[in-house]
């Protein structure tokens, strides 16, 4: 092969190719062949022009006369013929074909059935077929064979029948190899998945990326949504579970950084789904549902977050359409009446007492403190040693200071003890309950209850007959009506965060903020549009009640399973985010959610962390919002949360003078709250405090992180002092 010119083995190949089927059977054909093929792909390779002799290769088809040889010679050999052999000899014929001739699909096909066909063949001679097995150099070069055309025609292989039927040879870890490689090939592409068929095939393919080898596909409790069809126009959708790996069950090692890269890469699949039609597009994020859900927890907690946001911009879609203008004229109807509402007086005890510390009273103490006198109620606990300072610090009257007015808001009955007496003592309805999620109880046990179901609730439908009305057929009828409404979405969200906090309860938290979050923006959106209301779609009021049930399953989790501490500060760092960032609550809504948050951060182990915690929960009771019609004022609770971080912090100090930093942050917060004009934070708390911390600074370093963050408190308050528009307010404090 190499002695002759490449000219000659192009007007010889034919009587070359004839003669080697005929070859003795200790000769290796492969190694004849596999020469050939490389000398011909590096002639057309070296071959520029477009008339050069190297096109004649292409001309007469040398992929035909290739293959013709190669089935003569599995013919010829039989049993001989060890399946590696094959398996190499069609690998090499593979690259022959994407190399001199691109983009032909029937030629990788040709290929993938020779090696299908041979192995079929092999495996039917056993005594047990279905314990058939490769030896391991030919699942090597199986590998090899199935990993070659990813990379060039990704996608495309999924067109390719017996692609799939070569994978059902290979061993679990090899075939999850593949999938890699796989995987890998439709990310770098950049190509959006716009169809279902190939997105089901795809996830097929993937499977030992998906689960473990030896996970029941039966388990009702694995995937609880698998009998949800929604008419998909596709295969059945458990084809992709048709596939077995001959091998001993193989467990992969979740720990393993490639683990977590091949879960990434799962992950980000879901990120490439597309369609202009919205119930389609959920019918491919519920498809990577029932897939996710076999991973297991290791899996999960990398697969359920991006399918959790990848879910939410067709959420928006769908919200969008749902209020555009030719929807809401096929369904306005005249507007319901209200509903009675009643107004919730009271905010309920802020912080329980009873469980506070060493500085607690009870809840009967803390009313009777709340007398007409207006003194504040913690004020007048402490512990029997504070300095003069702290002392006339704590119990400055709210009243006296001509500035200050009392609160309007009265306490008039207990705050809930849990998160689940606040989920039933709500309210006795709610529109998750309305759509069969919740009937009673706690929210975990419902979803236990629904785990064999997605939706419990039909589309939709206005009853036919009545004036103004529209039929089923005439609603469907339209492409703008669709199957999947934004309460559909937000109960297949529900059901996939149920799923996760399972097994990673701070995962599970954490995305019920971030639904509670969207359901309130989407209830914001919804008051702004201008379209008239109409009972076929959820209102501002059924989205608050989402919002307030995510919400709760947060303060579920947070009872339940978060026990760290650090992690305790995190989750009620992030409830606190969550509910500044919220808008539009009922006022009883806001208050019962607010109040069990500043309750959480009272009950923290260690008292440095109460100190700061329900010193941050004290901006839930005093937002700034630029609109003023969405902001919630509670002085009076501003006030009650700072002067029990400010007893928290004594006591601190008295344990450890370091803990000064304690009152120079509380320091920063009155200095807020005086500058945005809550009433009950007068110059008189800020002086005093500034004098307290002189105190407790005397003994310090001057180049201490105290000093300085002191020190800037202090420039500030000068500045202001100075300034044209404050200084009125901030001439009377001393400092």
């Amino acid at each position: 092969i190499q002695v002759f010119p490449d000219e000659f083995h192009l007007y010889t190949l034919q009587d070359f190719l004839s003669v080697c089927p005929k070859l003795k059977e200790k000769v290796n054909i492969r190694t004849i062949l596999h020469s050939m093929m490389e000398r011909l792909t590096n002639y057309v390779k070296g071959t520029t022009s477009g008339d050069g002799e190297g096109q004649h290769i292409i001309t007469f088809d040398a992929f035909k006369l290739f293959e013709d040889c190669i089935r003569s010679t599995c013919e010829a050999k039989g049993a001989n013929l060890a399946p590696r052999e094959v398996i190499r000899m069609e690998t090499a014929l593979l690259n022959f074909s994407l190399k001199c001739y691109p983009g032909k699909l029937q030629h990788v096909n040709s290929c993938l059935g020779v090696c299908a066909n041979a192995l079929a063949k092999v495996q039917s001679t056993r005594k047990d077929p279905s314990n058939f097995m490769l030896d391991t150099e030919a699942v090597d070069e199986l590998e090899k064979l199935l990993s070659i055309p990813l990379e060039s025609l990704s996608l495309q292989v999924l067109e390719l029948k017996d692609y799939k039927n070569l994978l059902q040879f290979l061993p679990w870890e090899n075939w999850r190899q593949v999938g890699t490689v796989m995987l890998r090939a439709v990310n770098n592409s950049g190509n959006k998945l716009d169809n279902l068929q190939q997105i089901e095939e795809l996830f097929a393919i993937m499977a030992p990326l998906l689960r473990d080898q030896n996970t029941n596909m039966n388990a009702a409790t694995v995937a609880p949504d698998m009998d949800f069809d929604l008419d998909m126009n596709s295969s059945k959708t458990n084809n992709q579970n048709t596939f077995s790996a001959p091998n001993t069950p193989h467990k992969a090692d979740h720990t393993s950084a490639e683990f977590k890269h091949e879960q990434t890469l799962v992950a980000r699949l879901c990120h490439l789904f597309s369609s202009n039609d919205t119930d389609e597009l959920f019918k491919m994020l519920l498809l990577a549902k029932k897939n996710y859900m076999f991973g297991g927890a290791a899996r999960l907690r990398h697969t359920a977050p991006p399918l959790v946001f990848a879910t939410l911009p067709l959420l928006f879609r769908i919200h969008k359409e749902e209020y555009s203008e030719e929807v809401m004229s096929m369904l306005a109807l005249p507007p319901p009446p209200p509903p009675p509402g009643e107004e919730a007086d009271g905010d309920g005890d802020l912080i329980d007492m009873t469980s506070g510390g060493d500085n607690a009273t009870t809840a009967d103490e803390s009313k009777t403190n709340q007398g007409s006198d207006g003194n504040d109620n913690i004020a007048q606990e402490g512990a029997d040693k504070k300095s003069a300072a702290l002392d006339a610090l704590l119990t400055l009257s709210v009243n006296d200071d001509a500035e200050t007015t009392p609160t309007k808001d009265e306490p008039s009955s207990d705050p809930p003890e849990d998160a689940a007496s606040v989920i039933e003592g709500k309210r006795s309805t709610s529109l998750l309950l309305d759509l069969g999620i919740f009937e009673s109880g706690k929210p975990e046990d419902k979803i236990a209850d629904n785990a064999g179901k997605l939706f419990d609730d039909e589309p939709d439908e206005p009853e036919a007959g009545d004036a103004g009305d529209v039929t089923s057929d005439q609603l469907f009828s339209s492409p703008n009506i669709k199957v999947i409404t934004t309460r559909k979405v937000f109960l297949f969200l529900q059901k996939l965060i149920a799923a996760s906090a399972q097994h990673c309860p701070e995962l599970g938290f954490k995305l019920n903020l971030e639904l509670s979050l969207t359901a309130n923006y989407i209830a914001t959106l919804t008051l702004a549009s201008t379209k008239p209301p109409s009972p076929s779609l959820a209102t501002p009021a059924d989205f608050l009640v989402i919002a307030y049930e995510f919400m709760t399953h947060a303060f579920t989790i947070y009872e339940n399973d978060i026990t760290d501490s650090k992690a305790q500060i995190r989750a009620i760092t992030a409830m606190i985010g969550t509910l500044l960032a919220s808008r539009n609550y009922e006022k009883h809504d806001y208050e019962s959610l607010i109040t069990k948050t500043a309750q959480y951060g009272a009950k923290l182990l260690k008292k440095p962390d109460q100190c700061k915690m329900v010193t941050l929960c004290s901006h839930l009771f005093f937002t700034t919002f630029e609109d003023d019609t969405t902001n919630y004022r509670n002085p009076q609770r501003v006030l009650e949360c700072l002067q029990r971080s400010l007893k928290i912090a004594d006591a601190c100090s008295m344990a450890s003078p370091a803990s000064v930093h304690l009152f120079i942050e509380l320091l920063d917060h009155y200095v807020y709250y005086f500058e945005n004009e809550n009433p009950v934070i007068t110059h008189k708390f800020v002086s005093g405090l500034i004098a307290l911390i002189k105190e407790h600074l005397g003994a310090s370093e001057d180049g201490s992180a105290a000093h300085k963050y002191f020190g800037e408190i202090v420039k500030y308050i000068q500045r202001k002092k100075m300034s044209q528009v404050a200084k009125e307010r901030f001439a009377p404090i001393v400092c």
